[in-house]
């Protein structure tokens, strides 16, 4: 079957042909699906994703499937290069790995990856971690990390609100050490913040204990 000729009985739910173009898109897509899905979920050092390794591959991939059929194949319909197969499984593992990450973050929130040492660190700390994400993803991860820090904004002339300055400056500095690999050394250095090493470890920590508060 061509494979343009598949896309189109694939987004054609009223098509005779509708359940063996999906039988076929099955057929020829499932192991580099699965491939896609457990390479991006290996590369997660996460430990209770690796309890559960194998549910959660299936999971994701049934989740896969679910996002390509659904809204009558919206997904499906907005891929472009139709005659073009090799593009299609490119687009197709992309999609893999943001419903791995969707998975995630939805039923596997970011847990702690080291617990011996001094300061606690979580997964998304890890550059290891960040390296696999894409572009989008690290956006949505930074939009996440700095929403949880924030918290709700208070009302004017509340003690919170008076240290809001601070809670900003104090993202700053987390943001630095534990994305910029900046070491206090170099925080303290910054002349704009005028602060000692032990500050530095101090704001880590209740950074740290904020994102943990949005977590547990």
């Amino acid at each position: 079957m061509p494979f343009s000729q598949l896309l189109e009985w694939c987004c054609t739910p009223d098509s005779p042909h509708y359940q063996r173009a999906w039988n076929e898109f099955y057929r020829r897509y499932n192991l580099l699906m699965l491939k896609a899905i457990t390479k991006r979920c290996a590369q997660l050092n996460v430990p209770r994703l690796k309890l559960q390794f194998d549910e959660v591959v299936h999971d994701i991939f049934g989740d896969v499937l679910t996002t390509l059929v659904q809204d009558n194949c919206r997904v499906l319909r907005d891929f472009r290069a139709k005659d073009n197969e090799g593009m299609f499984k490119c687009w197709l593992a992309i999609i893999c790995n943001k419903r791995v990450w969707r998975f995630v973050n939805k039923h596997l929130p970011p847990r702690m990856v080291n617990t011996e040492t001094e300061h606690q660190e979580f997964i998304f700390e890890s550059p290891r971690f960040r390296q696999h994400l894409t572009e989008a993803d690290q956006w949505e991860l930074y939009e996440w990390v700095v929403a949880c820090l924030r918290g709700r904004e208070s009302a004017p002339g509340t003690e919170r609100a008076r240290q809001r300055g601070n809670l900003e400056r104090d993202i700053h500095i987390y943001l630095l050490y534990v994305w910029g690999d900046f070491n206090q050394e170099m925080i303290s250095s910054l002349p704009h913040l005028d602060i000692g090493h032990r500050v530095t470890d101090n704001v880590v920590n209740r950074m740290r204990e904020r994102v943990r508060g949005c977590i547990e």
